[in-house]
């Protein structure tokens, strides 16, 4: 199924919602979507700014932003929030610095020197990483 959705585009609807951004915020929404979907949505958003780094090198570049959900409809527990968490911290291969802004819990952040540094300091692994997931979800 996920692979169907990746192939008929599903998921890159959710990361062309960044390039129409006025530059206030780069991120994406994962609200709505199952633990999987957003994985996949996150690694295809990943992807979009790996090949899109110019972005983040504009000044005034504000943070890269991981939008969840804090589980208001899951009784205040967010099993997106857990999944994206697990997968920030190991599971892209290496760790993504990221951080829960004060006052919402529902979303992390990554300072976009944190990210930059992520894209190219691990370049070529992450190149690796995101085509393997790419074959994966084909």
């Amino acid at each position: 199924v996920y692979q169907k959705g990746v192939r008929l585009g599903f998921y890159a609807n959710y990361v062309q919602r960044v390039e129409n951004l006025n530059m206030e915020e780069i991120a994406v929404d994962l609200h709505g979507l199952s633990e999987t979907g957003s994985k996949v949505c996150l690694l295809c958003f990943l992807r979009w700014l790996k090949t899109h780094q110019d972005v983040l090198l504009r000044p005034g570049t504000p943070n890269v932003g991981v939008i969840t959900g804090w589980g208001k409809h899951s009784d205040g527990v967010s099993k997106v929030r857990n999944s994206i968490r697990t997968l920030l911290k190991s599971g892209i291969g290496r760790p993504i610095p990221f951080f829960t802004p004060e006052g919402n819990p529902g979303k992390f952040q990554v300072y976009r020197a944190d990210m930059l540094h992520w894209l190219q300091q691990f370049e070529q692994e992450t190149d690796i990483i995101l085509t393997c997931i790419d074959k994966e979800f084909r």
